[in-house]
């Protein structure tokens, strides 16, 4: 099971990411989270789980080598598994805002359910939770501050 976790850059506590993704891990024992790799939410329910010896998949915004008008990507990052695995992917985009936002959708569409940690004015989130809805995913909302 692909359990997505999303959130605020800033305005959530560590802790609480945490403390859920702990308990995911115990709860859910088959279950790979898949994050953004962002500072905030993404990272501290990234490393948590790996620190549990989970796995993680962590889709990313990159500059894509060379100079040219289309210079973003994502890339997928298979972590926790006996190889890391860095995949870029295409389409490209000629701003990094556009290739974040297509990360947000593979999030979305790799899961099985989104959990958001989702502070007031981050419109990163907001999308991913309206997608994740429009998509028929199941979406749980945490509030941070």
């Amino acid at each position: 099971m692909y359990v997505a976790i999303v959130g605020s850059r800033r305005g959530v506590p560590a802790g609480v990411v945490g403390e859920f993704v702990k308990l995911l891990a115990q709860e859910e024992p088959d279950a790979i989270v898949v994050s953004g790799g962002a500072m905030g939410v993404d990272t501290c329910a990234e490393q948590t789980f790996l620190n549990l010896g989970r796995e993680v998949i962590s889709y990313r915004a990159a500059r894509k080598p060379g100079k040219g008008e289309e210079s973003w990507l994502a890339e997928e990052w298979k972590l926790g598994t006996a190889s890391p695995l860095i995949t870029p992917l295409e389409p490209t985009f000629a701003d990094r805002t556009s290739a974040l936002f297509y990360r947000n959708m593979l999030i979305v569409d790799l899961a099985d359910k989104v959990v958001s940690f989702h502070a007031a004015g981050s419109p990163g989130t907001a999308f991913t939770k309206g997608y994740a809805k429009d998509r028929g995913k199941p979406v749980y909302e945490m509030l941070g501050r």
